[in-house]
């Protein structure tokens, strides 16, 4: 297991992203970017309203892809998003998380890391997770469609839950609950 977020980011989530990219992981919780009145519309970069559509149903896809592969690959049973998210903090354990990074291909090896796939996998759960507890959520889409982050109308907030899903598979947030984060990011959000 890495000691850092930016040292798995580097080792195997970078050759994912597109050529010269230079990123770091970014903050834990939330990012206050916005005057009240924008939307996850006009915060997005992207301003092709198809574009945008097309990133947030590629979120969707993973989201699906990674709960319906928890529940036939791993055995994990939930009929909830919170549910799955408390089986994701059980199940990927330190022992699990190391033989997950210790299986990823090499950097020289061709294949898409399984540490980036699940990491986005996790991050498009922990996404609707917060969508569910909060309507004022909302996907604001980017390129890398993995980097979107959610937006809060009503605060102005942004909050990267894929850059959450990179820290929990690092000894810096291994004992970081994923529930417990969202629970806190709603606490956040709401002002309590």
């Amino acid at each position: 297991m890495y000691s850092t977020p930016n040292e798995l980011f580097t080792k195997h989530l970078l050759p994912a992203y597109p050529r010269g990219w230079i990123g770091t992981v970014k903050g834990d919780l939330v990012t206050a970017v916005a005057q009240s009145h924008e939307t996850a519309l006009t915060m997005s970069p992207i301003k092709d309203a198809d574009q945008r559509e097309t990133i947030r149903q590629q979120i969707i896809r993973m989201r699906d892809v990674g709960l319906e592969e928890m529940q036939s690959d791993q055995g994990l049973v939930f009929s909830r998003l919170d549910e799955a998210i408390g089986k994701i903090d059980h199940w990927y354990d330190r022992a699990r998380i190391d033989a997950l990074i210790e299986g990823d291909p090499t950097p020289d090896e061709i294949g898409i890391s399984d540490v980036f796939i699940r990491t986005v996998e996790i991050a498009a759960i922990l996404g609707s997770h917060l969508i569910e507890l909060d309507p004022s959520i909302e996907w604001c889409p980017v390129l890398p469609y993995w980097e979107s982050p959610l937006f809060h109308s009503k605060s102005g907030t942004l909050v990267n839950v894929y850059h959450w899903s990179i820290k929990r598979f690092t000894d810096y947030g291994i004992d970081d609950g994923l529930i417990g984060k969202c629970q806190a990011c709603i606490g956040v959000l709401s002002g309590k």
